[in-house]
């Protein structure tokens, strides 16, 4: 039980990623932060996979966010490269602290070969399927980027 809720906790952790992704302001300066998720988690087939992902989230003023993912994926059957990049666009929602998100457009580099029913079964949401999102600023150069109720990554804030 303990490695499926760890699991699923890490399964909204990437969020393609995720997700990520918010600007509490359509005026907030535009904003750049890197993570670093390392964990082990279950699939729904019960394959246990290792996850080591570094990921880079940019944000600019008009609504967009980008995610640049790269590390490596370890399953039973292979090692995988992952080398992407995942756009997002975002709008205001009724709810005061969160934003309507949507994964967009991914593009792969060259390198990545994560085969596409293992990442769709990683990403914690559908592409093209809208989500809300927000962010929290825990410190300075810290912020929580969330789900409507569950936590996604904490992201440290990098110096433009």
């Amino acid at each position: 039980m303990k490695k499926v809720i760890v699991g699923l906790i890490t399964l909204i952790l990437l969020s393609s990623g995720g997700l990520f992704f918010y600007f509490k302001n359509t005026d907030q300066e535009p904003l750049r932060c890197k993570s670093l998720v390392v964990s082990e988690i279950s699939l729904k087939d019960h394959d246990k996979i290792t996850l080591n992902l570094e990921l880079n989230f940019f944000t600019v003023k008009n609504g967009s966010s980008e995610l640049l993912t790269s590390g490596t994926i370890k399953t039973p059957s292979g090692n995988y490269i992952v080398a992407r990049r995942i756009f997002f666009s975002s709008r205001p929602s009724d709810f005061k602290e969160f934003k309507k998100v949507k994964m967009i457009r991914e593009e792969r580099h060259y390198q990545d070969n994560v085969p596409d029913e293992l990442w769709q079964d990683i990403l914690p949401e559908t592409p093209e399927a809208e989500f809300y999102a927000g962010i929290k600023h825990l410190s300075p150069h810290a912020i929580l980027i969330q789900k409507l109720s569950n936590p996604y990554f904490i992201c440290a804030i990098i110096d433009n």
